[in-house]
């Protein structure tokens, strides 16, 4: 009986952590998760000059539908491999200025700001583009 107790107490654990680890994760990730911004107060923040704004889009998808006009480019791409667009960025940026991303959907525009929240940026996440382009705001061709 004794081993059959046992048995199920740990089988009883084993269901528990994996209902709780993955809960765990979730949590955790989402923690640090960047601070969304709407398209209009993304603009007007770096009107003022208190944000720039970074499209993290590749760049066959700027050459398919425009940037924000005021936006730097630096591809997700870029930042996964480190590169030296990457390095300069890094650098150069602000840490006291908050830095907005924004992407196709919001998901990679969300771990940018997160990665580069890690590094002590301060960032927020403006979303999709298209919520840019919905809003009015202006919008650049990409030929390079």
């Amino acid at each position: 009986m004794k081993s059959n107790a046992k048995s199920h107490a740990k089988k009883c654990v084993e269901f528990l952590l994996q209902l709780l680890i993955p809960a765990a994760l979730t949590l955790a990730g989402s923690a640090h998760a960047a601070t969304a911004i709407s398209p209009k107060d993304a603009a007007q923040a770096v009107t003022a000059g208190s944000a720039i704004l970074v499209d993290v889009r590749e760049l066959a998808e700027l050459k398919e539908s425009g940037k924000a006009k005021p936006a730097k480019w630096l591809a997700t791409s870029e930042i996964e491999q480190r590169s030296p667009l990457y390095k300069n960025a890094v650098s150069s940026w602000s840490k006291s200025t908050n830095i907005i991303f924004y992407c196709r959907s919001g998901n990679r525009s969300g771990k940018a700001a997160d990665h580069f929240q890690s590094l002590g940026f301060k960032t927020l996440n403006a979303g999709a583009f298209q919520a840019w382009k919905d809003a009015g705001l202006p919008v650049e061709p990409v030929t390079k």
